[in-house]
């Protein structure tokens, strides 16, 4: 009977220290829980990254510089139109041509007459003719077309450049406090009041002396006329210059940039 109660007290004991050691387990995983949960509440949240105010203000306050609308002078329909013909035309060509090689050729070997030769190919001839015309014509449909897209790309990347630009422009004008000059206001021109009061025209009699130098004067101003056309060719010529010019220099700033 002794051994049984010393026994049982022993699985008393270890059952009493497994109780023990669970809620000291239990009490210690719940504590290390809430303190992280009160770690993650007390972490500051991280701040988002910092954004130039220099360039943030400048895409706010970008300015878009627009060309006036160039109109093209071809739709897609006649640009595909052409292209096939540009197929379909090279190939007659390519056919006249060898139907030609081979009269040259029968006309060698005795096969037909010089004169034959001519009649048979005079046919040929003006069909090739107007196959180069019409080759030609659709040629230049296509590159037309061609032109009017590259044209389309320079004014699109003169547009990006040119808004890029006037946006720093303003940038800085803004920070260094510039104010535009005041535009000048246009005074009132006085009226002029008019007399209805209908006058007598007399007519002037013209001497001969007058007669003479209106004469000389319209001679000097036709003299004097094709001269000024070619100053305004001369302008024209070297307006174009200066544009290509232009031109050249904002392609070397977009190169540096």
């Amino acid at each position: 009977m002794k051994g049984m109660a010393d026994l049982l007290s022993v699985d008393l004991i270890l059952g009493i220290a497994v109780v023990v050691v669970a809620a000291v387990a239990i009490y210690m995983f719940w504590r290390a829980s809430g303190n992280d949960k009160k770690k993650e509440e007390e972490k500051p949240a991280e701040e988002p990254p910092k954004e130039d105010p220099l360039r943030v203000e400048l895409q706010m306050t970008e300015r878009k510089v627009k060309v006036p609308p160039l109109e093209k002078k071809i739709a897609s329909t006649d640009i595909e139109r052409a292209k096939s013909q540009i197929r379909t035309l090279t190939l007659k060509q390519e056919i006249n041509s060898m139907v030609l090689r081979r009269l040259f050729e029968a006309e060698d070997e005795g096969e037909i007459s010089r004169e034959e030769r001519v009649r048979l190919g005079k046919v040929y001839e003006d069909e090739m003719k107007q196959i180069a015309d019409d080759l030609k014509r659709s040629e230049m449909l296509v590159s037309l077309a061609e032109l009017e897209s590259i044209r389309e790309e320079i004014v699109k990347k003169f547009e990006e450049s040119m808004g890029q630009t006037q946006s720093r422009i303003d940038l800085i004008i803004k920070e260094l406090k510039i104010e535009e000059p005041a535009k000048p206001v246009e005074e009132e021109r006085p009226k002029v009041q008019v007399n209805n009061k209908k006058r007598r025209i007399v007519p002037k009699v013209k001497t001969e002396g007058e007669e003479e130098a209106e004469e000389t004067a319209e001679a000097e101003g036709e003299e004097k006329q094709p001269a000024g056309k070619q100053d305004v060719e001369t302008r024209l010529e070297q307006l174009k210059k200066e544009v290509m010019k232009e031109l050249d220099e904002l392609d070397k700033l977009e190169l540096e940039n």
